[in-house]
């Protein structure tokens, strides 16, 4: 499961600031965080990039880590 819930709530962003910054819906990042909609990799980049620019330090794996890695 993501971990994209709590690392945005940790950095104070909204689901619709997030949703705007990477040019998806709100309702999108909400499937995302709750598991109901896998993310495609460019777009998982592109949201560890809109938190890292509100000052996180952020990774792939950190947001959307590896369910097989277990």
């Amino acid at each position: 499961m993501s971990k994209l819930k709590v690392i945005r709530g940790e950095l104070g962003v909204t689901q619709k600031a997030l949703a705007e910054k990477v040019g998806v819906s709100q309702s999108a990042i909400n499937h995302y965080e709750n598991g109901n909609r896998a993310v495609e990799t460019s777009l998982g980049w592109r949201i560890v990039h809109a938190l890292n620019s509100w000052g996180g330090e952020f990774t792939l794996n950190d947001v959307f880590p590896d369910p097989q890695s277990k």
